[in-house]
């Protein structure tokens, strides 16, 4: 026993490592502020630090202009959930949008190519423009880009991208998985113990397995702050428990396990077997699902093959 300990070290430290990252993953609110400073060459195995990257050129008139974060969105998601047995628990998904966006910053920033390394944690507290990770092995923190072109193949106990614009995140394997953008076009593949989600504009986000998953929406640029966002496509959900709040959704479907759903609108659902929580809600056509139905100020417009169990909440 001392023999392995000895020369795979890793044995002890990455479960310690991993208990410290979720213990304050945990008591932050789920904020992941990750704040240090310093510099490396990217790729190469080192300290947790900003590696430094190619200066590129600044851009007129981007596609995907920054801006402020709607005033009154403080990010602080601590409404009231219920679980499978109608009881009350809060469930927070902080991404750290009130961090702000400045757009004279992104756009001169540096860009960030980032494939085929590994280290314990990578970690960029200064802002980045242009981003491009691809095959990852460790912990990854962006707190503040421009836009996420590629996040692909990522393996590690946190993976969190934060950016006015994030294209595509694809194929993750993580304890905590966090995407935050004003659009993010696609979520892709992933499998972490804890999955958040937020945008004003989302497209796709598909093929997640879970324990618990948070998409939450926030205003687009110059609507009222009040204002949900919108995603096009939830599907092929595999979790313990999942919440959309504040996202109008045109299609959900295929969803395995308890899902709530808070202050929002749904087109169309489809194919869920599990348990379906509505609060201040609408779902226009409900097809193919199983389990029990707790409603709580909500309403389902049209139903299709549904056997489900009616419960009525009060909230006391």
């Amino acid at each position: 026993m001392k023999r392995i300990i000895l020369k795979r070290p890793e044995r002890i430290l990455l479960p310690v490592i991993a208990a410290i990252l979720v213990f304050g993953f945990q008591n932050c609110s789920n904020q992941m502020s990750f704040d240090s400073a310093g510099n490396s060459e990217p790729g190469k195995v080192g300290s947790a630090v900003d590696p430094d990257t190619v200066e590129g050129d600044p851009v007129s008139n981007p596609q995907d202009p920054a801006a402020l974060v709607p005033p009154g969105d403080t990010d602080e998601d601590t409404d009231i959930d219920y679980d499978h047995d109608g009881k009350r628990v809060a469930f927070s998904c902080t991404t750290g949008a009130n961090l702000k966006f400045d757009e004279a910053e992104l756009l001169n920033a540096k860009d960030l190519t980032l494939k085929n390394s590994w280290r314990v944690l990578f970690h960029y507290s200064r802002p980045l423009r242009y981003v491009d990770v691809k095959n990852l092995r460790g912990s990854i923190a962006i707190k503040n880009a421009l836009r996420i072109d590629q996040f692909k193949n990522i393996s590690g106990l946190v993976s969190y991208g934060r950016a006015v614009m994030v294209t595509s995140v694809e194929n993750i394997r993580a304890g905590i998985s966090s995407t935050a953008g004003l659009t993010v076009r696609e979520i892709r593949n992933v499998h972490a113990g804890y999955i958040c989600a937020s945008g004003s504009q989302i497209g796709t986000i598909s093929d997640l397995h879970g324990l618990f998953m948070k998409f939450r929406g926030r205003p687009a640029l110059n609507a009222s702050p009040n204002a949900n966002g919108r995603a096009a496509e939830i599907s092929n959900i595999h979790s313990g428990f999942s919440s959309i709040y504040k996202l109008d959704v045109a299609s959900i479907r295929n969803v395995h396990g308890e899902l709530i759903i808070r202050n929002s609108t749904i087109d169309s659902l489809e194919n869920l077997n599990g348990g379906l929580t509505l609060i201040n809600s609408t779902v226009k056509n409900l097809k193919n699902s199983r389990g029990k139905l707790r409603t709580l100020n909500s309403t389902v417009e049209s139903e299709s093959n549904v056997s489900m169990q009616v419960i009525r909440l009060i909230r006391n």
